[in-house]
């Protein structure tokens, strides 16, 4: 550990974790910078849709523009923070967000001009530069407090950020594009990314060392791991990343398909306005859920803690079938949505306790930017179904999600069983 780590972890840390992750110098420089950071990933889908909706008369552009950008970035964060274990975090961020800027003030320029269609796709590819400051964060988190019951506290705390950064950030949107100009969406994007990645890079002394400085792991004692990462291959091939990936990306299909499902319903009943109540009961059931999960510590192993909170998730699903109006709705997504943050955080503890340090961002932002790939998907399917087959039969593809969340993370149990007794850490 570094010379930032926090001081021994007092008895009390189980009552009240949360009060005890700032101990250590430099944590809240850090996670207050990495979290205005990631308000572009939250802003940036929905202020390209309103920017081009209106300088353009359909849709469909840009909705195929929004969605490269989500893609764009579900395929290049992962190898941008690949690079960052290898080379370390600001090296790689500090570039990397220069090309992003670059591309929010071409799509600016690109609406504002008119520019055609295959121009603005070059600038959403160029957009999905971002960095994975949510896995960056966490990879700083588990330098600090690895081995120590305040690192699932700290995961916890980083999921109910993310849960307040996906519902403040399309309010921010609204507000700059009706209240400013068609473009201020993206540009208040970039200036929240530019500032908040600028302080996160500056905090080198929470930076884990990056591998090409570490000297060579120990044959002996980590042996499984140290082969890993010797391996030149992508961390998804990795089994707990994988089995991981896949149960968020059904978590993003849920929410894929609750977005879409749910616009249609509150149309199809005549109160369009009252969309914002099931999609934020969402939200706040996540957050919720996080704080509870958060605050104490459970006596199951984290691989069973998977297993029975995608469980939950899954049979919450099935009350989808029997949605009939718009508060019950409400409360299915309240619900539904209250096993979000802990699967995120589990996923993310089994993620840090399996995976070598040297290859723990990359296989972080894989889990993290899964979820992405499931709400692209999510809505892919919703939307031809609600045409269909209308919006309340789109809700079974809630359950389909759920059902492959809970598939996976049976499937899965196996390989996220604790290492061979010579390795030196095991699964909590």
């Amino acid at each position: 550990m570094s010379e930032l780590l926090s001081p021994p972890v007092s008895s009390t840390a189980s009552a009240n974790p949360y009060r005890q992750l700032f101990a250590a110098r430099g944590t809240l420089w850090f996670f207050v910078a990495g979290m205005i950071a990631r308000f572009p990933s939250g802003m940036i889908t929905l202020s390209i849709v309103m920017m081009l909706t209106h300088s353009r008369t359909n849709y469909s552009l840009p909705s195929l523009v929004a969605s490269t950008a989500i893609l764009s970035n579900a395929l290049i964060a992962p190898q941008l923070s690949r690079l960052a274990d290898r080379y370390g975090q600001s090296r790689i961020a500090l570039p990397a967000m220069g090309v992003t800027v670059t591309a929010f003030v071409a799509l600016m320029l690109g609406a504002r001009l008119m520019w055609p269609a295959w121009a603005l796709f070059v600038c959403a590819v160029g957009s999905g530069c971002i960095p994975n400051f949510g896995a960056f964060s966490r990879a700083r988190w588990s330098h600090v407090y690895s081995g120590t019951p305040l690192l699932r506290a700290a995961f916890s705390l980083e999921a109910l950020c993310e849960e307040m950064v996906w519902t403040c950030a399309p309010l921010i949107v609204i507000w700059c594009t009706t209240r400013l100009f068609p473009e201020s969406g993206i540009a208040a994007a970039a200036l929240l990314f530019t500032l908040g990645g600028l302080v996160f890079c500056a905090q080198r002394k929470s930076e884990p060392p990056a591998l090409a400085h570490q000297s060579p792991p120990a044959p002996a004692a980590d042996e499984g791991r140290a082969s890993e990462v010797a391996r030149d291959r992508s961390a998804i091939f990795m089994p707990v990343v994988l089995i991981s990936s896949l149960a968020l990306l059904g978590f993003g299909g849920f929410f894929g398909v609750v977005e879409v499902a749910t616009t249609a319903f509150a149309k199809a009943l005549g109160v369009p306005g009252k969309i914002f109540y099931p999609l934020s009961l969402c939200a706040v059931g996540s957050f919720i859920g996080g704080i509870l999960y958060g605050r104490r510590a459970w006596g199951l192993p984290l691989r069973r803690q998977f297993l029975v909170v995608t469980g939950v998730f899954f049979a919450s699903t099935l009350l989808f079938f029997f949605v009939g109006g718009l508060w019950g709705l409400a409360l299915f997504c309240f619900l539904s949505g209250g096993m979000s943050a802990p699967t995120i955080i589990i996923s993310m503890g089994l993620i840090e306790s399996l995976v070598a340090k040297p290859r723990l961002t990359e296989s972080m932002t894989w889990g993290l930017v899964s979820p992405l790939v499931g709400m692209a998907l999510g809505a892919a399917v919703a939307g031809p179904v609600v045409d269909w087959a209308g919006p309340a039969r789109a809700f079974y593809g809630v359950s389909a999600f759920g059902a492959l969340t809970f598939a996976v993370a049976w499937v899965g149990q196996a390989w996220l069983a604790p290492p061979s007794p010579q390795g030196i850490r095991t699964v909590r």
